[in-house]
């Protein structure tokens, strides 16, 4: 004859006690897991930035130094004026303006070209012949520097050889929650002076 224990089998499985206890450990995991996952966001979209900014900075600076490459072309002695002619106009005062011409290379003659810091709004602008396009945004500081052929700074036009542009953009913040900033310089020299 079958015969039954007397006392009855425990139930396998896991407490409530361990439960609880698995179900903590698993939460502290998944929190530090998804903060380095923050995290990692975080610093992405600080490089993103980064890249972003650059990007515009540089560009603007190729474009500048594009244009001082044409200032003054075609020369004076082309056009049959034998004075010199190194493509700055009168408009230019190095602290918030350079203006050139020249001819841009893009089918349209002779072109005005406005370079204007704007303080108040914190961008850099380019204008063709009057018409004006912000080229850099956040800007919080900008500097034109003319150069005479000695490499010393000079504001007279007609000695001026070369321009460095100088200036700062803030823009975002970095993953310690601080503001980004980054600092371009650019400089060309004016082709068509002696």
């Amino acid at each position: 004859m079958n015969r039954r224990p007397k006392h009855k089998r425990r139930e396998a499985g896991f407490t409530l006690i361990e439960s609880m206890v698995a179900i903590l450990l698993l939460t502290i995991f998944l929190v530090a897991i998804f903060q380095e996952i923050n995290k990692a966001q975080t610093y992405y979209r600080v490089e993103d930035t980064k890249v972003d900014v650059t990007t515009q900075q540089r560009d603007f600076v190729d474009q500048f130094t594009r244009d001082l490459h044409q200032a003054g072309y075609p020369t004076q002695a082309i056009l049959g004026n034998g004075v010199g002619f190194n493509g700055l106009t009168a408009n230019t005062d190095f602290v918030n303006i350079v203006e050139m011409t020249g001819d841009l290379g893009d089918g349209n003659s002779v072109s005005t070209v406005t370079y204007t810091y704007t303080p108040a709004a914190q961008t850099l602008q380019r204008a063709v012949n009057g018409q004006a396009s912000i080229a850099v945004e956040n800007v919080s500081t900008a500097t034109f520097t003319g150069y005479d052929i000695t490499g010393a700074p000079t504001t007279t036009l007609a000695q001026v050889r070369s321009v460095r542009i100088t200036f700062s953009v803030q823009n975002g913040l970095d993953a310690a929650r601080n503001p980004l900033g980054f600092t371009i310089t650019g400089m060309a020299r004016l082709p068509n002076n002696n």
